[in-house]
C-alpha cells in the first residue's frame, strides 16, 4: 500500500513534466490505479483484520498497481531524459520528487561497460562511488538532486582513477564494532543493540541507554483483538536477544554497514546498520520473517531529548503528540500512528 502511493505520487509528478514536453499524460490509467489502491484501503484490509481470500486479492492488486505505476514513472522519466541527454551518452537519471532537494546517494545496478566504470556528472568531473552487493553506490552529500527535479549522470571507462580514500569506515574492537564518519561515532555491542551513537558536531550523546533494543509484549487484548493494544502491555514483555551473528558486510570508504542476524523462538531478525560518508542518519534496515501468534514486536530507542511533544507523519500531513502521560486523555494516547517519520 505505501508503495503504491509512492509510485502514483511519482507517475503523477514525472508524467506532468513529460505532458509539458510532449509527451501523452495517462489520465485513465492513473484514475485507474488510484482507484484500486483507495478500494485496498478499507478499514478491514489495512490493519489485517480480515480473512485470508480477502488478502489474496488484495495482494494480487496492490503488487499491479505497483508494477503499472512504476511503468508510467519510467516511460516519463525516459522521455525526460531523451531531452536531457544525447541518446548515444551512456547517461542515468537521477530524479527526485520529494518537495525539498535531496543529496545525491543513488545505488546503480550493476554497468555492462566492462573494466573500470566510473560516474561522473554532466560536466565530465567524477563522483564518489563504491562497489556493493547491490551495485555500485554513488553518494555525494554535497551534491543535491533538486525538488521535483532530476541530475544527469554520465556512465564512462576509465583506466587508474583513483576513487574517494576516506568517509565511512568501520572497526572491531572485541566484541564491539564501531561505524563511523566525519559526523557520527556508533557503537554496535555483541548483544547487536547501539550502545552509543556520538554526534561530533555537536559534541553530544544522542542515546540515553541501548538504542534498537527489540522487546516482545504478550498481545491478547480484553476486547477487539484485531485493533486494539491495551495500555497495560508493556508489563508482559522481554528483550529479545539470541544474536546469531554480526558482521561486517561493508567497510567503506562510501558506506560502512554492520549485520546483525537474530532468531527468536520460530522466527528470524535480520537488521543492517548503514552509515554513509558525511551523512548525519545511521540507517536500520529490518527484515523480519515473523511466525508468531499474538506477540507485538517494538524497537525501542531511548534519546537523551527533552520535550514537550513530538511529531510524527501521516499521508500527506503530520500531527503531533504530547510526549508524558500528565492528564487522564494524554495517557489514553499511549499509542500513535507514525509513518516516514517520528520527530
Amino acid at each position: 500500500n505505501r508503495e503504491g502511493e509512492h509510485r502514483l505520487l511519482e507517475a503523477e509528478a514525472f508524467g506532468t513534466i513529460a505532458a509539458l514536453h510532449g509527451a501523452e499524460y495517462p489520465a485513465q490509467e492513473l484514475d485507474r490505479l488510484w482507484k484500486i489502491l483507495l478500494l485496498n484501503q478499507f478499514h478491514d484490509i489495512l490493519p489485517g483484520s480480515s480473512i485470508s481470500e480477502v488478502y489474496e486479492d488484495a495482494h494480487g492488486q496492490l503488487a499491479e498497481g505497483v508494477e503499472q505505476a512504476t511503468k508510467l514513472r519510467d516511460a516519463a522519466l525516459r522521455h525526460i531524459a531523451a531531452g536531457a541527454a544525447p541518446v548515444e551518452d551512456k547517461t542515468v537519471l537521477v530524479a527526485n520528487a520529494g518537495l525539498a532537494p535531496r543529496p545525491l546517494s543513488v545505488l546503480l545496478p550493476e554497468l555492462s561497460l566492462g573494466g573500470e566504470a566510473i560516474v561522473t556528472d554532466a560536466g565530465g568531473k567524477p563522483l564518489p562511488s563504491q562497489r556493493t552487493a547491490e551495485g555500485l553506490l554513488v553518494h555525494d552529500p554535497e551534491r543535491n538532486v533538486p525538488a521535483i527535479g532530476w541530475t544527469t549522470l554520465r556512465l564512462e571507462r576509465r583506466e587508474n582513477y583513483q576513487h574517494v580514500s576516506s568517509g565511512a569506515r568501520v572497526e572491531r574492537f572485541g566484541g564491539t564494532v564501531v561505524l563511523e564518519n566525519e559526523v557520527l561515532r556508533v557503537e554496535i555491542g555483541s548483544d547487536g543493540t547501539l550502545h552509543r551513537v556520538y554526534d561530533r558536531a555537536l559534541d553530544r550523546e544522542a542515546l540515553d541507554g541501548r538504542g534498537n533494543q527489540l522487546w516482545a509484549y504478550v498481545d491478547k487484548p480484553r476486547e477487539w483483538d484485531a485493533w486494539d493494544v491495551d495500555e497495560d502491555y508493556e508489563r508482559e514483555g522481554e528483550e529479545v536477544g539470541a544474536v546469531e551473528s554480526l558482521d561486517v558486510v561493508e567497510d567503506g570508504p562510501l558506506r560502512a554497514s554492520v549485520r546483525v542476524e537474530r532468531r527468536w523462538r520460530s522466527s528470524r531478525i535480520t537488521q543492517t546498520y548503514r552509515l554513509c560518508a558525511g551523512s548525519r542518519r545511521l540507517d536500520v534496515e529490518t527484515e523480519i520473517s515473523w511466525h508468531e501468534r499474538q506477540v507485538l514486536l517494538r524497537a525501542l530507542f531511548p534519546l537523551a531529548i527533552r520535550s514537550h511533544e513530538a511529531t510524527f507523519e501521516t499521508m500527506y500531513g503530520a500531527h503531533r503528540r504530547p510526549t508524558h502521560r500528565n492528564t487522564s486523555w494524554d495517557s489514553t494516547r499511549f499509542e500513535v500512528s507514525a509513518h516516514r517519520f517520528a520527530d
